[in-house]
């Protein structure tokens, strides 16, 4: 679902509530507990985010589970009582029945991040506001625990502002995750280790309503089969199990620890059922397998594609593997910033002209929302076989968006701290890529797998390369680890502040160095982004 057809959909639930748009939201107030889970959670991300969001028109909201706003901070009085006249004070239901469509009520209802500005507001006092949602969700029971929102005049939104409320949402999730139960932190612990020894065989961990299953489980198992494995007790260390899908496995039980939930090792026993082939098993693919597929297919059927994910998760890779052979004409967002946009456009054009070979346009993102709508349109029009990739959409202009969304297939790609359990595996595939007979050691690949990757495949592959260069033979320890390591000798900075950092090197990066340049396009001052350069140890 695109971001329109989301505000689309909201608007038309808030119609069906019955909720008059020219009203203001309804109070619905009760007491906020301060103690609870989320606030002490939250609590140290908020007061980092209000620290630096300080004299801006810029209000950081809380919701809990149950869309009650339960902290909120404010950068200007001007602000604050603009929120709080239209609801936005501690202790309101904020649902969309009372709200309408916004970046709390209805982020809540999606589970999955967005924006609104202006106009998009369903009730009609709220326009003058934009807002950036994001869904804060348990990493362990995978439930929404609350909503975290930006909000600000339309006038007053920055390009600091989106990755803030991203990275600092999952931050608090990390808290969370701290906060675990001891039965729960000792499971994923056991979980771990026996996952090094498994090398990528289905392996599945249940404490309560914590599930845990890497890639060969979740495309082996239905959500009928993690319910009866939650019903097996430790009693015996081996059992035989049947599944859903009628193939049998052998199930060898490790308890964690007396009353800290079960570590399930699932090997093949044989099939049954008119489909299944004698001692092989019945699954569904894995992740790589379904990337793969698509590519193929869209490369078979010349079918249009645009590749969605984080820098660094291999879109363009992915490119290169759909286009392989074919000799694409090439364009780059990037290209866009060292001439004209008439004349990037231009190019663009000419070579949708041409229908014998294939566009790629890399980094669409970076397109200007001009740029973006004529690239549209010039795509609508052609026949040529075209692929693009961008950012994840959720972070793009609606421009970019639809820009996106003009392509037959999307093919989104995880970023790598959601798909941990690969990491093994990913290693070993590198290592033969380099020809090394290098191996980590257990002690090494925990370093990794506690690492959140924010580089992504390419930040693991690079780290990968220089510790197989380091150890050309033997056992690579953690202690090889030095990009790791300088990393985490420079300054500390939490998730915000890393993703406030992270946004200034590309602003830098995009205006060539120059300053001034890279200021006007964050909405700061020249002399707050000299300040934020020397906390974040960025070199002038």
């Amino acid at each position: 679902m695109t971001t329109s057809d989301a505000i689309a959909v909201a608007w038309r639930r808030a119609e069906l509530a019955g909720l008059d748009p020219l009203l203001r939201p309804n109070a619905a107030v009760s007491p906020v507990k301060p103690t609870s889970r989320l606030l002490t959670a939250a609590a140290p991300v908020l007061d980092r985010m209000a620290s630096i969001l300080t004299g801006t028109n810029v209000c950081i909201i809380l919701a809990d589970r149950d869309v009650r706003l339960v902290d909120l901070r404010a950068g200007t009085t001007s602000i604050r009582d603009a929120v709080g006249e239209n609801g936005a004070v501690l202790g309101n239901l904020f649902s969309e029945e009372s709200s309408g469509t916004n970046s709390v009520a209805t982020v809540h209802e999606l589970r999955a991040p967005l924006t609104v500005t202006g106009e998009e507001h369903y009730l009609v006092p709220m326009k003058k506001f934009s807002c950036y949602g994001y869904p804060i969700i348990h990493p362990l029971t995978h439930r929404l625990e609350g909503v975290l929102d930006l909000t600000f005049f339309v006038d007053d939104g920055n390009a600091l502002l989106h990755p803030m409320v991203e990275h600092a949402a999952r931050d608090i999730e990390a808290q969370l995750l701290q906060q675990s139960p001891r039965d729960q932190q000792t499971l994923i612990e056991k979980y771990q280790r026996i996952s090094v020894r498994r090398r990528g065989a289905p392996l599945v961990g249940i404490a309560g309503d914590l599930i845990l299953a890497n890639s060969a489980a979740t495309a082996l198992l239905e959500p009928a089969d993690y319910a009866a494995l939650g019903t097996i007790t430790a009693e015996t260390s081996v059992t035989s199990h049947t599944l859903s899908s009628g193939a049998r496995v052998n199930l060898r039980l490790t308890r964690a620890m007396p009353g800290a939930g079960i570590v399930f090792e699932i090997d093949w026993l044989q099939a049954s059922g008119p489909s299944a082939k004698s001692g092989s098993p019945v699954r569904s693919r894995s992740r790589a397998e379904r990337v793969a597929t698509q590519i193929a297919d869209a490369r078979a059927h010349r079918r249009s594609l645009s590749v969605v994910g984080e820098r660094g998760t291999g879109r363009s890779t992915a490119l290169r593997q759909l286009t392989a052979d074919a000799d694409p004409v090439l364009f780059d967002g990037l290209d866009r910033l060292h001439e004209p946009e008439s004349a990037w456009l231009q190019r663009l054009v000419d070579a949708l002209e041409h229908a014998e070979r294939p566009v790629v346009i890399d980094n669409a993102h970076l397109l200007s929302p001009q740029v973006a709508r004529a690239a549209r349109t010039a795509l609508d029009r052609t026949s040529t076989w075209f692929a693009l990739s961008s950012d994840p959409v959720h972070l793009l202009s609606p421009d970019v968006s639809a820009l996106v969304d003009s392509s037959q297939v999307r093919l989104a790609l995880l970023p790598l701290r959601l798909r941990k359990h690969e990491i093994p595996a990913l290693v070993d595939a590198m290592l033969t890529t380099l020809a090394s007979p290098a191996r980590f050691t257990p002690a090494a690949l925990r370093t990794l797998l506690a690492h959140d990757w924010p580089g992504n495949d390419s930040e693991l592959r690079a780290e990968v390369t220089a510790a197989a260069r380091r150890r050309s033979a033997g056992d690579i320890s953690d202690v090889d680890l030095v990009r790791l390591k300088d990393r985490a000798a420079g300054p500390l900075l939490g998730a915000v502040d890393t993703a406030l950092r992270a946004t200034m090197e590309e602003a830098l990066a995009r205006s060539g160095g120059n300053k001034l340049a890279a200021a006007r396009s964050l909405g700061i001052s020249r002399t707050t982004l000299y300040k934020r350069m020397q906390t974040f140890g960025l070199s002038e």
